[in-house]
């Protein structure tokens, strides 16, 4: 399990690569579909290894959750705060 970041609670501090992973399983959520790990790598035409490192920070930090094998979003809130 990778170290937490205290940066990552805050969606502008996810790095270009993490946004482009949550994207992608966002994408899938709109027509409710949960991906696998396969499905992300290919959308994403990353590396499986950069893939799975994405996901793990993502998971650690609430942004995903797993359900088995599959990647769902986690609990969010958009609103903003000023």
């Amino acid at each position: 399990m990778p170290e937490p970041r205290d940066d990552l609670r805050d969606v502008q501090a996810m790095s270009d690569v993490e946004t482009f992973v949550y994207e992608a399983v966002a994408s899938c959520a709109v027509e409710r579909v949960a991906p696998r790990v396969r499905d992300i790598v290919r959308m994403t035409e990353l590396d499986e290894g950069v893939v799975r490192a994405s996901l793990d920070d993502l998971v650690c930090h609430g942004w995903l959750v797993t359900e088995g094998d599959r990647y769902v979003l986690g609990p969010h809130d958009w609103g903003l705060e000023y």
